[in-house]
């Protein structure tokens, strides 16, 4: 007994150890929703958002000839984007949802370590230029090079600031349009549903009765 106190021990201090977080992802979303109330609707649509903690890119409304639309872009905070996508769903009739979702986690490692090494090279680039006793030619030729260099490291840190806003952030696209009317009013769908049935009905009991009438007619002969 006395060995298993340190595998026991062990087992405790392992249970204790917080999991790792989940892999980077990106996360984006385009839906279509239907609106019975538009005006109502709509505020219901953004209330939610700013209760999510949402951050508003873009917002447009339009005229059209079914009636208004509106055009919306957030950022959903990444812990909470697929429950918010949820409660948005109730909110209308969905006509349509696209989404995408990525792990980036290899890919931010790789831009993190393309940094690194243009930072590096930057700053050596630097000193060949402060070289006493260069050509003139020779100090232009490292000054291109320096700036080349210094242009892909702009780039490559703002990708990769791009990409880590958009795995804290996710994307989601929304159209909210004004739900069609129905084909039919009330008073055509209750002849359609109720009256057209019935009247099928007795015409195919007459047809019926009177195939049954003209066989005893036949039989009495």
């Amino acid at each position: 007994m006395r060995r298993a106190i340190p595998i026991l021990t062990t087992l405790a201090l392992v249970a204790l150890v917080p999991l790792s977080r989940a892999a980077p992802r990106v996360y984006e979303v385009e839906l279509v929703l239907a609106l019975d109330d538009f005006d109502a609707g709509l505020t219901s649509v953004e209330t939610l958002l700013a209760e999510r903690d949402a951050l508003l890119v873009s917002r447009e409304v339009e005229e059209s000839a079914d009636g208004r639309v509106a055009y919306l872009e957030y950022r959903l905070p990444a812990e909470t984007s697929r429950r918010t996508v949820t409660e948005l769903r109730g909110l209308g009739l969905v006509e349509s949802e696209t989404s995408r979702l990525d792990v980036v986690g290899d890919l931010l490692a790789e831009l993190n370590a393309q940094v690194e090494r243009l930072e590096e090279r930057v700053a050596s680039a630097s000193v060949a230029v402060e070289q006493t006793g260069l050509s003139a030619d020779e100090r232009i030729r490292r000054q291109r090079q320096l700036s080349t260099l210094e242009g892909e490291l702009e780039d490559t840190r703002r990708r990769l600031d791009e990409l880590s806003e958009a795995t804290e952030r996710h994307s989601l696209e929304l159209v909210l349009t004004p739900r069609p009317d129905p084909a039919f009013g009330p008073a055509a769908s209750f002849i359609f549903t109720t009256i057209v049935p019935a009247l099928v009905i007795v015409i195919l009991a007459f047809f019926v009765g009177l195939r049954i009438g003209r066989l005893r007619e036949r039989k009495g002969e």
